[in-house]
């Protein structure tokens, strides 16, 4: 690939060896910002979930606490799939539960605090 002067603003393409261009829109939206800041948050729920021990497909009941007012709408607008994806019957948001484990990660430059327990 041979980088290429950006097009116009937040525009970068490459060149492949055989003549094709790859464009890339390079701008970060608000909502971008907010999904992938709750795929990092489902992530790290995952790996507390296999660092308690859990089956793959144990149920469980979550809280998530956090000072930050962006993460705490992006879990609140995304609670729906985040449980989905968590196979959570339950998170609390801003709450805490009686926990098999809690963990303290960073999202971002943020923290988070993130408790689990067998449903």
């Amino acid at each position: 690939f041979n980088i290429m002067s950006k097009t116009k603003s937040g525009i970068v393409s490459a060149e492949c060896g055989n003549g094709t261009v790859i464009a890339l829109d390079v701008i970060l939206t608000e909502e971008l910002i907010k999904e992938g800041t709750v795929r990092d948050i489902i992530r790290q729920c995952q790996l507390i979930r296999k660092e308690a021990g859990y089956e793959v497909e144990q149920r469980v009941v979550m809280a998530i606490s956090c000072n930050d007012s962006f993460i705490a709408d992006c879990i609140t607008e995304s609670l729906a799939h985040m449980t989905a994806e968590l196979l959570a019957d339950e998170i609390t948001v801003g709450g805490t539960i009686e926990a098999d484990l809690t963990k303290t990660v960073a999202i971002g430059d943020k923290e988070i605090a993130i408790s689990v327990k067998k449903a």
